[in-house]
């Protein structure tokens, strides 16, 4: 019987040694907490991870699955990163190769729908994400709550679990198509050429919205952009297009690449990402000047998580 998985990360280790310094087994990162403002470095294994995190478990009723089908999340997750590192690395490799302080380049079909899942995966199977789609869930009762003049229901942690793998199973069943429009968003990277580095969270993957759209909200079909810190030194934003590319019709892909000189912009994209992280903030070295100070005087609500600012 093959052994479980305790320690399951909900941000791959393969993606996090990025922004660490050390031999790969034993690479770490410096780690800080928006909430706390603690400051420490950390092995890449032990963080952004939780005992069992996907595990089906037996109180858990999940039409089709077995006892033996536990950690299918698990296995399903460990299959994509093993596929997609070696695409991860063949865009990085491709980077370091340009020296324009702009350019356009091209790459294959498969890397891109395989980054395009990934980058999919990593928007829907972290813990924000569960916390986020719990609050949509909680608001819901609360609403019922008070029509039927109950008190109010909130969920428990296992509920919350469920309510997780639910909607992860929900999107394996569909032909899982969101990543087409991932694939399909016009791709720009970034290059930071300052001596601050580019930060990544527990929360990597998230989105901004130029245009207003009301009460209708936004996510990741409908958000103006797209945005997934790389490496230390890459930034890639994927942009909104009105026009629908033909995947099927492609070989490759072309992502335009422009030069970042600015260090007012590189400390805003790192502000940004530590206000839409869940707790942690990762970097390759300690320097978290900025976001320290917005932290301590929580400017915007930054030390709060997304599902926390939005309740």
């Amino acid at each position: 019987m093959r052994k479980l998985v305790r320690n399951q990360h909900y941000v791959p280790q393969f993606y996090l040694r990025k922004f660490g310094d050390g031999k790969k087994t034993k690479r770490k990162v410096w780690v800080f907490n928006k909430k706390t403002l603690a400051l420490k470095e950390e092995f890449v294994k032990n963080i952004a991870s939780s005992d069992y995190f996907y595990d089906i478990e037996e109180e858990f009723v999940l039409e089709g699955y077995s006892e033996d089908k536990r950690q299918l999340f698990e296995e399903f997750f460990g299959n994509l990163e093993t596929k997609v590192s070696n695409s991860f690395d063949k865009l990085i490799n491709k980077l370091e190769d340009i020296h324009e302080e702009s350019s356009t380049f091209n790459i294959e079909h498969e890397d891109i729908v395989n980054l395009s899942h990934f980058i999919t995966f990593q928007f829907l199977r972290t813990n924000s994400f569960r916390e986020k789609i719990s609050s949509i869930h909680e608001e819901a009762l609360i609403n019922v709550s008070k029509l039927l003049k109950k008190d109010p229901v909130s969920l428990n942690k296992s509920q919350k679990k469920l309510l997780h793998l639910e909607f992860l199973k929900m999107y394996f069943e569909s032909n899982m198509s969101i990543y087409k429009s991932i694939y399909n968003r016009n791709w720009i990277i970034f290059k930071n050429n300052t001596n601050l580095k580019i930060f990544t969270s527990d929360n990597p993957v998230y989105l901004e919205q130029l245009r207003d759209l009301g009460p209708y909200g936004y996510g990741i079909l409908t958000a103006d952009l797209v945005v997934f810190p790389l490496t230390p030194k890459y930034i890639l934003c994927m942009c909104r297009q009105d026009t629908v590319s033909q995947m099927q019709n492609q070989k490759e892909k072309k992502i335009d690449f422009y030069t970042e000189n600015s260090r007012e912009k590189i400390e805003s994209i790192n502000l940004k990402t530590t206000y839409e992280a869940h707790n942690e903030i990762y970097s390759i070295d300690n320097n978290f000047n900025t976001i320290y100070k917005a932290c301590k005087n929580n400017e915007y609500n930054i030390t709060l998580s997304p599902s926390e600012r939005e309740r």
